[in-house]
């Protein structure tokens, strides 16, 4: 019987994915994510991040694309492989792979700032502006607004 290796981790985006294909033209997006921990060695207090390399395909490849960036704390299950490298420098190095089966931000997207938005009423780029203010439905004065009159 086959054995698998499931990971599942919780920590930041270490740079903006990038997303290459492959010859037969599938999707692949990678980027790195910070794990911090806490330890306590002789009474000392210390904090250690762990990388991991997450590679994500197809649909989490465009999600991971269009989505996070870096900085952006995010949640990523996949299957785990670390694998030993030789690096420049001659020495044995390890990288922790993970190839993402799920990807969630858990936490708020950016915001764009104040001073980017479009001012009220200005007309955005490529649409042209009303001549007057749509309407969708029936308009409700604040006499007839109840809990009724919510749709959701």
């Amino acid at each position: 019987m086959a054995g698998m290796a499931i990971i599942q981790i919780i920590g930041n985006l270490g740079r903006d994915p990038e997303t290459r294909y492959t010859p037969e033209g599938r999707q692949v997006t990678s980027f790195t994510v910070a794990v911090n921990r806490v330890s306590t060695q002789g009474g000392e207090r210390r904090e250690e991040t762990d990388w991991y390399r997450v590679s994500a395909w197809g649909a989490n490849a465009k999600f991971a694309e269009q989505y996070l960036q870096k900085g952006r704390r995010v949640y990523v299950s996949g299957r785990f492989a670390p694998r030993t490298f030789i690096g420049q420098d001659g020495q044995s190095r390890l990288s922790l792979d993970i190839t993402a089966d799920h990807i969630i931000p858990v936490d708020a997207a950016p915001r764009a700032d104040v001073n980017e938005l479009p001012a009220v009423g200005a007309s955005l780029p490529g649409r042209a502006k009303p001549s007057q203010p749509e309407t969708f439905g029936e308009e409700l004065n604040d006499e007839e607004l109840n809990e009724e009159a919510i749709p959701f």
